[in-house]
């Protein structure tokens, strides 16, 4: 009997503390500010990467179309970005990733979309350093 409650007892107190675990791993503590603005310079460069890609979007095989159309849809990338280190950074890392973040944008929008197709994005200082953030 005290067997029994054991394995009761136990099975609780792991089902407990995976439910704590599962509630904070998901959330972020960054300020709302940041995670509005980034949201919204997000939505920005996947608008500007969209747009681009609209003149060429006939050259590529019709059962990836949509899949390329949903991958830079609003709600998609946004999703993409809230998972994401620099959408949940805090502390000391938060206005280096504010400042990088704010920059590499400014910069995409100045691109042409020729020169984004040419992978410009990866000369852009400010968004080779952001990508190493978010890649660590």
């Amino acid at each position: 009997m005290n067997r029994i409650y054991f394995v009761i007892s136990l099975t609780f107190i792991l089902f407990l503390n995976l439910s704590i675990v599962n509630c904070k791993k998901g959330k972020s503590n960054a300020p709302l500010e940041w995670q509005n603005e980034s949201l919204r310079l997000t939505s920005d460069i996947c608008n500007k990467f969209r747009e681009c890609g609209d003149s060429s979007f006939s050259s590529i095989p019709e059962e990836k179309q949509k899949f390329v159309s949903d991958r830079f849809s609003e709600a998609n990338c946004q999703k993409r970005f809230r998972e994401s280190e620099a959408y949940k950074v805090t502390g000391e890392k938060l206005l280096i990733v504010q400042k990088l973040y704010q920059n590499c944008h400014e910069e995409i929008l100045k691109q042409t979309c020729a020169d984004l197709k040419s992978n410009s994005v990866d000369r852009i200082p400010s968004c080779v350093e952001f990508k190493k953030f978010q890649n660590q």
